[in-house]
């Protein structure tokens, strides 16, 4: 597949998990952890296409976080594309299309543009803010394997 073909597959893919997120976000909050459901869906995209277009796709990903959310548009534009750029990193050096890999990336994408987030906005409340990212990180590590599994035939090449 092309470049841009799968760029521009991945906008298609986090414009729509963007709109699921705000209208089914706060409806699906497990223990009050509410998912981040855009990075999820980021995170399969970020491990096919590498860390150069998965940047450009978080910052997208930010970007409409920031602009439709009440929190600094700079801050989520930065955190969640420079957690896609460490994703992308993962597909150079991991086997990419295994699950288990998927789902600590999803952890770990999340972990990182949740304190890059925190570090660039500080909260006032640090300790509960902390506590809700870990819930949202250990939520998207489960959701990045349905999604991966769903996303696959967009972005593998065929056999």
């Amino acid at each position: 597949m092309r470049p841009g073909t799968a760029l521009g597959r991945g906008v298609v893919v986090i414009v729509a998990a963007f709109i699921v997120d705000m209208a089914l976000g706060p409806r699906i909050a497990i223990a009050g952890a509410r998912p981040d459901l855009t990075m999820a869906a980021l995170v399969p995209v970020a491990l096919w296409i590498g860390d150069g277009s998965a940047a450009w796709l978080g910052l997208l990903a930010g970007s409409l976080l920031g602009a439709f959310g009440s929190v600094g548009l700079g801050s989520l534009a930065v955190s969640r594309a420079l957690a896609a750029w460490c994703t992308g990193m993962v597909e150079r050096r991991l086997f990419r299309d295994s699950l288990l890999v998927a789902s600590a990336a999803g952890f770990g994408a999340l972990a990182v543009a949740e304190l890059t987030f925190f570090a660039f906005s500080p909260q006032p409340d640090a300790v509960a803010y902390l506590a809700g990212a870990l819930g949202r990180a250990v939520y998207n590590m489960v959701l990045v394997v349905p999604l991966t599994i769903l996303l696959r035939p967009l972005f593998r090449p065929p056999a």
